[in-house]
């Protein structure tokens, strides 16, 4: 039997609820065991693994042989956390016991007694899937994403609190993981990678959710593809019954109401006049059943189409008939996309080769004038002053095109000459050296207001100081606030966490006057 095709089945509150962290081999080792365990068996089993065979399914190399007896016993170390009852919360092991032995080239392994409930007899409330559709992830949060979503299969959308899917993750504590952003690039992303391509499921948007700018939760939409086996052709496999998922609303249902709100009102607008009174009633009919893109995509479709009459019933012929419905209109419009965006790649190119070259010789000019003696420089200034008014230029362009000229007849290649990558690093050298010139200076202030106040103030009368300035409260945050004033940064930088451009604008917009006894106080301790 391929065991490929094997089912995983968990208790939904394994999934839902249980805390634990797991490396990408561990996750593997414990999926394929459970693949292991009949509908009909009463108590665990100790469960031969050939090594040769796992090493084979999940694409191992030979480290796989030497590797898995450190990977086993750090997982014992690795426990799972389930709620139970009265708030509390009960810790197992996945294992009770391991063996290896490597002149078989087997593994021995049975479950902890204490997830019985979770894994064996299971006739309700759980969820179940095939072992091909995870083990080729190559992340173990894409496989934990994967599962959250199967568990949600019947609705097609999923919303997530930030903070609760950190906690079940276990990294809540990691500072890589600390914003939605680092959630995103690093668990997110990849999972849509994996799911997309591996599993039986398509995810087709992510909606973030923010509160004072700032994502507090996120909803996953997604749907089943029909080339592999689904949830129901799974359990009718196994004559079972996967039971609805209890009190647990649709998450269309979650979705923060000024979203909906806004998606209707966009929608509305595509609607022929004389049907835009009724739009917002249809339109949330059809955003309880289909995703934002869906209803999006069939209406302009239907507009493309400009059917002679019932405008309505062409678009819900459209959104009964997806996604072959709209194969051919999505294809067009994403070949149309990609080429704006190579047009907008180019542009992009362009504009940073131009503020390259201009950074390459505001900097030459700079240092060229800065190497040269008293006597030379007036020479110079002879020069361009004769220059100026001979061609009617100003003296700081006539000044420029000189120096310029001078450097371009000194042999070296110049800004048009150097490729993107020689551009880069002369910017990045340049800024580093400069950075290593500046002098710096140290203030620790009682608030995170004074320390505003004192940043701003600070960057007008002395900006080529690079000023450290740390608060010593923490303004309902875990901060260690850096000001830089450095004019390598052109401005005030502020590292104060996600939500730190928010709390700066509070201070900005107040009177610039209120500031500056506090600025003058600190400015004689920092420089007179």
């Amino acid at each position: 039997m391929d065991e490929m095709n094997n089912i995983v089945k968990k208790s939904n509150d394994l999934i839902d609820k249980a805390r634990y962290e797991l490396t990408l081999t561990q996750q593997r080792l414990i999926l394929y065991v459970i693949t292991m365990i009949r509908t009909e068996d009463e108590d665990f089993k100790t469960y031969s693994i050939p090594v040769s065979k796992f090493m084979e399914i999940t694409r191992g190399s030979d480290w796989l042989y030497h590797e898995l007896k450190k990977e086993a016993k750090d997982l014992l170390k690795k426990p799972v956390e389930i709620p139970v009852e009265d708030g509390g919360f009960g810790i197992a092991p996945w294992f009770s016991y391991f063996e290896y032995l490597p002149k078989q080239g087997i593994v021995r392994v049975s479950f902890d007694p204490h997830l019985k409930p979770y894994l064996l007899q299971l006739k309700e409330r759980y969820t179940a899937y095939q072992l091909k559709c995870v083990l080729p992830m190559r992340s173990t949060y894409s496989i934990r994403v994967y599962e959250y979503l199967k568990q949600y299969e019947k609705f097609g959308y999923r919303k997530f609190d930030l903070e609760e899917f950190k906690k079940h993750l276990k990294i809540e504590n990691k500072p890589s993981f600390a914003q939605y952003g680092h959630i995103k690039s690093r668990i997110l992303t990849p999972a849509i990678r994996d799911i997309n391509k591996f599993s039986d499921l398509f995810i087709t948007k992510i909606v973030e959710h923010k509160v004072s700018r700032k994502v507090d939760s996120f909803t996953i939409y997604f749907r089943r593809k029909e080339d592999i086996l689904t949830s129901q052709q799974v359990e009718s496999q196994q004559s079972q019954s996967v039971e609805s998922i209890p009190q647990q609303p649709e998450p269309k249902i979650e979705q923060n109401r000024h979203d909906i709100s806004s998606q209707i009102e966009e929608l509305a607008q595509l609607f022929p006049k004389d049907l835009r009174n009724d739009a917002p009633v249809i339109l949330e009919s059809w955003l309880a059943k289909y995703s934002y893109e869906d209803v999006r995509d069939a209406i302009l479709y239907t507009i493309d189409q400009k059917p002679d009459r019932n405008f309505i019933g062409y678009v819900v012929r459209i959104l009964r008939e997806l996604p072959t419905s709209l194969i051919e209109y999505r294809s067009i419009r994403e070949k149309k996309e990609k080429k704006e965006q190579k047009g907008n790649i180019q542009k992009k190119a362009l504009k940073e080769r131009a503020e390259l070259e201009s950074y390459w010789w505001t900097t030459m000019i700079s240092e060229y004038k800065a190497s040269l003696t008293q006597e030379e420089l007036k020479e110079l200034e002879e020069e361009v002053s004769n220059k100026a008014k001979e061609k009617g230029t100003n003296l700081e362009t006539e000044e420029k095109l000189i120096i310029k000229r001078r450097i371009s007849n000194s042999g070296i290649k110049v800004a048009e000459e150097l490729t993107i990558e020689e551009l880069r690093e002369f910017r990045e050298r340049h800024l580093n050296n400069k950075e290593l010139n500046v002098k710096k200076r140290v203030l620790t202030v009682k608030s995170f207001k004074t320390a505003i106040t004192v940043a701003v103030s600070l960057h007008k009368a002395k900006p080529e100081m690079y000023i450290e300035i740390k608060s010593d409260d923490d303004y309902e945050l875990d901060l260690n606030l850096v000001v830089c004033t450095n004019p390598t940064y052109k401005g005030v930088v502020i590292e104060i966490g996600e939500n730190g451009e928010e709390i700066f604008e509070q201070y900005v917009g107040k009177e610039y006057s209120e500031w500056q006894k506090i600025a003058k106080l600190a400015y004689n301790y920092l420089f007179e």
